[in-house]
């Protein structure tokens, strides 16, 4: 719970950003594999995506494709700011 509620959220801020930096995300993922390991007392060389898949986690690669996602659909649907709006329009 400590790590949904204080980790996950702050990896997640900006996800849609990050995921798009190389060293961040393969920083990040090694992170997460290493929080999993100390979560359920293993070494983090043998977390896998079954492993998180059991913690009911996303690996970060799919949480960053998610929240981006995410954050089209509500530019698309208006319930963003106007200005995510015109930066999405101004980005395709």
């Amino acid at each position: 719970m400590f790590y949904n509620a204080y980790i996950q959220s702050i990896i997640d801020y900006c996800c849609p950003i990050w995921g798009k930096a190389k060293n961040t995300q393969i920083i990040l993922e090694k992170s997460q594999k290493r929080i999993a390991g100390i979560i359920l007392n293993k070494s983090a060389c043998k977390i896998d995506k079954t492993t998180l898949k059991d913690l009911h986690w996303l690996s970060f690669e799919n949480r960053c494709f998610y929240h981006t996602a995410v954050l089209v659909y509500k530019s698309k649907a208006h319930l963003t700011p106007t200005y995510i709006d015109e930066l999405l329009q101004s980005a395709l």
